[in-house]
């Protein structure tokens, strides 16, 4: 399969189940006050709400299979040679387990707000590391290979610095424009604002702006391996 093609169906398979059902969610939230999501789909369906309900049973599926798979792709880059299979298993154990947690909390909504807000802190600012490496520090350039060497023999650094220092200094500054329902979630430059949270934004530009300065600093390669 060509790979344009391959990505396309991949892509879709993730990206349409995860859009219908926050769109569903959404939707569905607007014309309801019940909290109980079953019965949000039985009001606004009728005899279609078992269609409806396989087809948001779906959606999750698909959902955490791209996690349940990039966090085997994770625990390889970090060189730990477990099987992968186990790995997804392990993975799924401990998603319940959180999962369960948060449901027999008293005050769900505080509780999955909190987590979401904690996920946001780092993963705004680390994909923005993770555009400029590859539009223009790698320049689109990366040796898959290399990516799966040994970190004895592999050519690339263990650790970029410059990455790391900019996820700190982008974490800070989404925490600055952060507002979530905790006021540990509070920053001060949100509430100044009356509770306008930029976090995403702000910790994005201040980490993909730090690390285009800092990473055309440091080597992409190890030099005593570099030839």
């Amino acid at each position: 399969m060509p790979a344009a093609k391959l990505f396309i169906v991949s892509a879709s398979g993730q990206f349409i189940p995860v859009v219908w059902l926050g769109v569903l969610g959404a939707t569905l939230a607007t014309i309801s006050q019940t909290t109980d999501p079953g019965q949000l789909i039985a009001d606004a369906y009728g005899g279609l709400s078992v269609i409806i309900l396989l087809l948001v049973l779906h959606g999750p599926i698909a959902t955490n299979i791209l996690n349940i798979y990039t966090c085997t792709m994770a625990t390889k880059a970090l060189d730990i040679r477990i099987d992968r299979r186990i790995i997804s298993i392990i993975v799924g154990i401990v998603s319940l387990g959180i999962a369960t947690f948060f449901i027999l909390q008293g005050d769900f909504g505080d509780t999955i707000d909190s987590f979401l807000v904690g996920v946001v802190t780092w993963i705004s600012p680390w994909a923005a590391i993770i555009c400029v490496h590859w539009f223009f520090i790698a320049k689109r350039n990366i040796d898959c290979e290399e990516l799966v060497t040994g970190p004895r023999q592999s050519p690339l650094p263990t650790v970029r610095w410059s990455a790391i220092v900019s996820l700190v200094a982008g974490m800070f500054t989404t925490w600055l424009f952060l507002y979530g329902s905790l006021s540990f979630f509070q920053g001060p430059i949100a509430t100044a604002m009356g509770g306008i949270d930029l976090s995403w934004l702000s910790g994005s530009l201040t980490a993909g702006i730090s690390y285009a300065i800092l990473g055309r600093l440091e080597p992409t390669r190890r030099k005593d391996l570099a030839a």
